[in-house]
């Protein structure tokens, strides 16, 4: 198991660390998104994150690439599984709880536990590949 933030920028760190936290113990492998797209790479980390105490919290992450074409437009988040979402390259338009938000290459936001989100790609573009970083805490 690496110590903390190896190979990971700090504030991704941060962010999984707070997501992971905030839900139930679980196995990241145990829940899988449900998607019309192709997953085209997937990577799993164990780290250790502080806690306020001065103990460290086991943490599994999960980074996840979906290539995304015109007729791929599902993306369900399992219930307990919440996400950062990141543009690799494309632009899309992506409807969740029925908000609608533009993102290009680079943008990143986040994905309730349970969220359905309708993918749309945006012209010129004929697809699109969107990163899903994920975080459980285990024991």
């Amino acid at each position: 198991m690496d110590k903390i933030y190896k190979g990971y920028p700090a504030c991704v760190v941060a962010l999984v660390a707070l997501l992971a936290l905030s839900q139930s113990l679980g196995q990241v492998s145990d829940n899988e998104p449900r998607t019309t797209a192709k997953q085209i790479s997937r990577t799993n980390k164990q780290l250790l994150v502080p806690r306020p105490n001065g103990a460290f919290q086991k943490l599994s992450i999960e980074i996840a690439d979906w290539s995304f074409s015109k007729d791929e437009t599902e993306f369900d988040l399992p219930a307990g599984v919440s996400a950062i979402m990141t543009v690799v390259n494309g632009r899309v338009s992506v409807v969740a709880a029925g908000v609608s938000a533009d993102y290009v290459t680079g943008d990143y936001w986040t994905a309730a536990a349970g969220a359905h989100m309708a993918i749309s790609i945006q012209a010129p573009a004929r697809g699109a590949i969107l990163r899903t970083i994920t975080g459980v805490s285990t024991k």
